[in-house]
């Protein structure tokens, strides 16, 4: 959807508190005169993020758990690993799927090259894939290791 506002003469905009304006791509101003903008500070960089719409279904969190421990980096054990989903205004039942890589692109096991997997969200919006890999063979060596 997109709006095209046409305004003959002025507009002034007062915001008593915060105002923020949110884009996926960039914001543009453009004027025959000038643009003035005051402010006791402005600030650039990493934006907040914007606030989810309505019925925008998002993932807003992924991570990998063994047992009920969420790991926060490298584990020396992957058959017992769990992928955990955290979803936003998905309803119970609703699939999700989850494509995985290896960085490097090649083979992660058995000349797979991906590894796809769709399961339903429940109740509290989270996706829960027990033991993902433990049917599969991988190969967990950095380059640098097999050295």
């Amino acid at each position: 959807m997109s709006r095209i506002r046409i305004v003959e003469g002025t507009t002034t905009i007062y915001t008593k508190g915060n105002h923020y304006m949110y884009s996926e791509g960039n914001i543009t101003f453009n004027a025959q005169g000038f643009i003035n903008e005051t402010s006791e500070s402005y600030s650039y960089g990493d934006p907040i993020e914007a606030p989810v719409l309505i019925d925008e279904k998002r993932i807003v969190e992924i991570y990998w758990t063994f047992g009920d421990t969420k790991l926060a980096d490298k584990s020396r054990f992957y058959v017992d690993m769990n992928l955990v989903v955290k979803t936003i205004n998905y309803k119970e039942g609703e699939s999700v799927t989850v494509c995985i890589k290896s960085e490097d692109g090649q083979a992660l096991t058995d000349n797979l090259k991906e590894l796809n997997l769709t399961k339903t969200v429940d109740k509290n919006n989270i996706v829960i894939f027990e033991k993902v890999l433990k049917d599969y063979t991988l190969n967990l060596l950095e380059k640098d290791d097999m050295q």
